[in-house]
C-alpha cells in the first residue's frame, strides 16, 4: 500500500540518513499516480449509487501485458498503463474507474448471459465518465460522452445491432462499440430523460433487488419502473431493444417576429432502426444569451414556432447533448459561430464553432476576443484543450498570447503554445525559454513538442535533441522522440549513441527504442546494422522482433537467412504474438 511505502521510506532515510534510490522513488511516484484516486473512486461510487462497496477489501494489481480485468474485489490491470504525473493528470483513472465500476456492475450484479453484456460494460464505460464529471468537471464528463458516441457511430459501419441479443450470443459478436460505448451513450440519455434523483435511485433498486444474482436487460427496466413510477419500457424499446439511433437534420429560419425550426429524422428505418419520440430541447441565443424551449420528436418531419422579438444569432438543438443523436452537417454564418463559441454549453459545439471561426483570414476583432474567452479557460481541464487553428493562422500579434500559454494549467494547452511558437520566426527568448523546458521535470509531452519545435528552428539546436536522447521517460517516449528526430536530420552521432543506448542498459524497453531507433537509417550504416544482426541471434525473441523489424524497414535484404534462423528456433514458452510478429517480418523480407 501507499502508506507502507512510506514508512518504508521514512524507516530506510531514519537508518542511513538516505533517501531511496531513484528507481524507488520513481516506483512511489508511479504508485501515487497510477492508483491514488482509487479511495475516492471507491467513495464516490458508494455514495453515488447508495450501494457501499460490496467486498471486503480491493485490490488491484499491474501484470505484464495490457488491457483490466475485473475479478471480485481484486482488479488485473496490464502494466503498460501504469503512469506518472509527467504523463498527464492521472492518465490511468480512466481504465481504474471502468474496472472499479464492474465491483457494482458485472460482479455484485452481472449479465446472465453474453446477449447482455451491455449491463457490465456500458455501465463501466458510463461510470468512467461518470467519475470524470465528479473529479474533473461538467466539461470532462460531456467530453467523455461525446467521445462515446462518435466511438458507437464509427463501430457503426461494420454493421448496426441492439445492445441486446436473446438468441445466439456469443461473445466474440458481442464485444463491440455497441456494448461498451452506445451503451454508456444510451444510460446518459437515460439519465437525461429521468433526472439524477429518480435515475440513480432506480439503479440502487436494481442492484439491492439483484444482488449476487444473474440479471438480463428487463430487469433493469423493471426496477427502474417500480423505483420512479415511470414506465420505462417504451424507452427500452426504442434506445435498448432495437438498432440504430436518431440522424437528424434542422434548419431555422426567422419570419414575423417567430423563430421557424424544421426538424427531420433521417435515419434509415428498414433495418428495424425507429422513428424515434424525444422531448428535446432548443437553445435560442441572442444579445449574447440562450433560452432554452421544449419539443417533442415524434415525425420524420416536424416544424414548430417559437416567439422571438428579434432575430436569432444562432439555433442549437439540443444544446446540452442530453441524448445519443447525430446530426447531419449544418453550413453555418460567422455570426452564428461565433455566438455559439460565446455561449454555447456543450464543449464539443463551442470548440467546433472555434475551429471553424479561425478557417481563412479572421479579422483582429475576432481573434481578440477568441483570445479574451481562452485566458478566461484556465482550469487544468479545459474546454478548449487546444491551440491547434490559433497557431496554424501564424499571427506574429499572437506571440504574447502564447507565450502566456506556456504556463497554462493544462498539459495539452502547453504543448499547443510550444507548437503555435514553432509556427512563428525563430525568436532568440523563445528559443532559451524552450531549451530550458527540455528538462527531467516537464511534462512529457512538452518536452517532446519543445525538442521538435527546436530542431526545426535550425541545427544549432541539435545538442538539445542529444540531450534528450539520454533523458529518461516513461515507456521510454522522449528518447524514441530523440531518435526520430536525429535520424531526420541525418545527424552523425546517430548510430553512435543508439549503439551507447543498447548495450548500456538490460532493460528491454530501452533496447527496443534504441532497435527501432535504427529503422530510419540505411541498410549499409555498419554500425547499427552489426547491432540489429546480433539482436537477432542473441537478444530476446521480443528484442529480436523489432531487430527484423528494422532490418525489414532498412531493405536490408542480405538478413533473410538469419530471419529464418531466428524463426526455425524460437524457444517453444515463446508468446503466440512474437511468434507471429516474427513470421509477419519473414514474409515481409521475402518480398524485398
Amino acid at each position: 500500500s501507499l502508506r507502507t511505502f512510506k514508512q518504508n521510506h521514512c524507516a530506510h532515510k531514519n537508518r542511513t540518513g538516505e533517501h531511496f534510490p531513484s528507481e524507488s522513488l520513481n516506483t512511489f511516484t508511479r504508485i501515487c499516480n497510477s492508483f491514488g484516486d482509487t479511495p475516492d473512486m471507491l467513495s464516490f461510487f458508494s455514495d453515488r449509487l447508495g450501494v457501499k462497496y460490496p467486498w471486503p477489501k480491493y485490490a488491484v494489481t499491474a501484470v505484464p501485458g495490457g488491457g483490466g480485468m475485473e475479478n471480485v474485489s481484486a482488479t488485473t490491470l496490464g502494466d503498460e498503463a501504469l503512469t506518472d504525473g509527467r504523463e498527464a493528470f492521472r492518465q490511468m483513472a480512466w481504465l481504474s474507474s471502468h474496472e472499479l465500476a464492474h465491483q457494482w456492475f458485472g460482479d455484485l450484479v452481472t449479465c446472465g448471459d453474453w446477449g447482455h453484456i451491455w449491463l457490465n460494460e456500458g455501465f463501466a464505460s458510463f461510470f468512467q465518465a461518470l467519475y470524470f464529471e465528479h473529479s474533473r468537471g461538467a466539461a470532462a464528463y460531456a467530453n467523455e460522452i461525446d467521445n462515446d458516441v462518435a466511438d458507437y457511430i464509427l463501430s457503426c459501419r461494420k454493421g448496426k445491432h441492439s445492445l441486446t441479443s436473446d438468441t445466439n450470443a456469443d461473445a466474440n459478436t458481442m464485444f463491440d462499440g455497441h456494448v461498451y460505448f452506445k451503451g454508456a451513450a444510451v444510460l446518459h440519455t437515460m439519465r437525461r430523460y429521468m433526472g439524477d434523483k429518480l435515475f440513480f435511485a432506480g439503479l440502487k433498486r436494481y442492484l439491492d433487488k439483484n444482488r449476487y444474482k444473474p440479471v438480463v436487460t428487463s430487469d433493469l427496466c423493471r426496477a427502474l419502473t417500480e423505483s420512479s413510477g415511470i414506465n420505462m419500457l417504451p424507452f427500452f424499446q426504442q434506445w435498448i431493444y432495437r438498432p440504430g439511433h436518431p440522424v437528424l437534420d434542422y434548419s431555422w429560419s426567422w419570419e414575423h417576429k417567430r423563430v421557424k425550426l424544421t426538424i427531420r429524422q433521417i435515419q434509415t428505418t428498414d433495418d428495424n432502426t425507429p422513428l424515434y419520440q424525444i422531448d428535446a430541447t432548443v437553445g435560442i441565443i441572442s444579445g449574447r444569451a440562450m433560452v432554452r424551449r421544449k419539443l417533442r420528436l415524434a415525425n420524420v418531419e416536424g416544424v414548430y414556432f417559437f416567439d422571438q422579438d428579434r432575430k436569432p444569432d444562432a439555433v442549437l438543438l439540443d444544446p446540452e447533448h442530453d441524448f445519443l443523436r447525430e446530426i447531419a452537417e449544418i453550413h453555418r454564418r460567422p455570426s452564428e459561430l461565433f455566438a455559439i463559441l460565446l455561449c454555447g454549453s456543450n464543449p464539443k459545439d463551442r470548440n467546433e464553432a472555434l475551429d471553424k471561426l479561425l478557417i481563412g483570414t479572421p479579422s483582429s476583432e475576432i481573434l481578440n476576443e477568441v483570445v479574451c474567452i481562452m485566458r478566461q479557460d484556465k482550469g487544468q481541464f479545459p474546454v478548449f484543450p487546444y491551440l491547434g487553428k490559433l497557431g496554424e493562422l501564424k499571427r506574429e500579434a499572437l506571440r504574447p498570447f502564447f507565450r502566456e500559454e506556456l504556463n497554462h494549467a493544462s498539459i495539452l494547452r502547453r504543448v499547443g503554445a510550444i507548437r503555435a511558437l514553432g509556427q512563428l520566426t525563430p525568436n532568440g527568448a523563445d528559443m532559451v525559454t524552450l531549451r530550458h523546458l527540455v528538462s527531467d521535470t516537464e511534462p512529457y509531452g512538452v518536452v517532446k513538442e519543445a525538442i521538435r519545435t527546436l530542431y526545426r528552428w535550425g541545427d544549432g539546436n541539435l545538442d538539445i535533441v542529444l540531450k534528450a536522447s539520454t533523458m529518461e521517460s516513461l515507456h521510454e517516449t522522449i528518447r524514441s522522440t530523440a531518435f526520430d528526430i536525429l535520424a531526420k536530420a541525418c545527424a552523425p552521432q546517430l548510430p553512435d549513441v543508439l549503439v551507447r543506448t543498447y548495450y548500456s542498459t538490460d532493460r528491454v524497453l530501452l533496447r527496443i527504442t534504441a532497435i527501432d531507433g535504427t529503422a530510419k537509417l540505411p541498410a549499409t550504416e555498419q554500425k547499427t546494422r552489426a547491432l540489429l544482426y546480433s539482436a537477432l541471434r542473441c537478444g530476446p525473441p521480443e528484442v529480436a522482433m523489432h531487430a527484423a523489424a528494422s532490418l525489414v524497414a532498412r531493405k536490408d535484404a542480405n538478413a533473410l537467412n538469419d530471419l529464418l534462423r531466428l524463426k526455425s528456433t524460437l524457444p517453444a514458452e515463446t508468446p503466440e504474438w512474437i511468434a507471429i510478429g516474427i513470421s509477419h517480418e519473414v514474409e515481409e523480407m521475402q518480398k524485398l
